[in-house]
């Protein structure tokens, strides 16, 4: 069974999730993350939310990449920071809380290579990957000391290099492309990505958005995963 794109009739040989606010939904918070999923385990919640909020503040009031990407940075450590000295097993062993539809669309066989790009955090999306079938995982990596978090990160995904990784997944796979990639997020460091596939003839996917940019890079919105189906057809 090979995936195919309705808009286009491409074959689909890649599909590329993000990973907060699209594979997962945490309603506790505004960002939907990984990263308050984990946070409000351990953390006084209104604690937690001081950080969210007065980094999220800054890095939307600038529109300079660079800054982003130090303030994300500087955020993360702030977060991982707060994590310092907990037992690392709740977070591994909670229930993640996955978008509409999430579960049955990834059951379904369809051919194609699946990825996960998120900025979010290895303890949540390594165990999704499983979960559900992924292929690949590329995210961030709290370290872990004696099955506690030790208050470091290592990166791999940050705000602007979505793209980038893409790329270089797909020139390790050789066979596809971004003309043969569906591509899926929710956020504004989810545009380039979106917005490249959608232009090469690729499928671009918006999920449960009202962020106007996200939504002009994408050929369309979902509000649930196994709306998929509208725009691609199996044969």
């Amino acid at each position: 069974m090979t995936l195919y794109n309705r808009l286009t009739g491409n074959r689909i040989d890649l599909i590329v999730c993000d990973g907060d606010g699209t594979l997962i939904n945490y309603t506790g918070s505004p960002t939907k993350s990984s990263w308050d999923f984990v946070g409000h385990m351990y953390c006084e919640r209104e604690e937690w939310q001081k950080i969210t909020d007065r980094y999220l503040a800054s890095i939307k009031g600038t529109q300079d990449k660079d800054e982003q990407e130090r303030l994300f940075c500087e955020w993360a450590r702030a977060d991982i920071a707060a994590l310092k000295g907990q037992d690392v097993h709740k977070a591994l062993t909670a229930p993640i809380p996955y978008s509409r539809g999430v579960r049955e669309y990834f059951a379904q066989q369809n051919g194609a290579y699946r990825a996960i790009i998120s900025a979010g955090l290895d303890v949540i999306f390594d165990r999704a990957a499983k979960e559900l079938g992924f292929n690949k995982c590329y995210t961030n990596h709290p370290s872990i000391d004696s099955g506690k978090f030790d208050g470091t990160l290592r990166y791999e995904v940050t705000l602007h290099n979505k793209l980038d990784i893409l790329i270089t997944l797909l020139m390790m796979m050789e066979t596809a492309s971004t003309g043969t990639t569906l591509a899926i997020g929710d956020g504004f460091n989810d545009i380039e990505m979106l917005a490249t596939v959608k232009k090469a003839g690729g499928l671009a996917l918006a999920m449960d958005t009202e962020e106007r940019e996200v939504i002009a890079a994408s050929n369309a919105v979902i509000t649930d995963f196994r709306e998929i189906d509208k725009y691609t057809f199996r044969r």
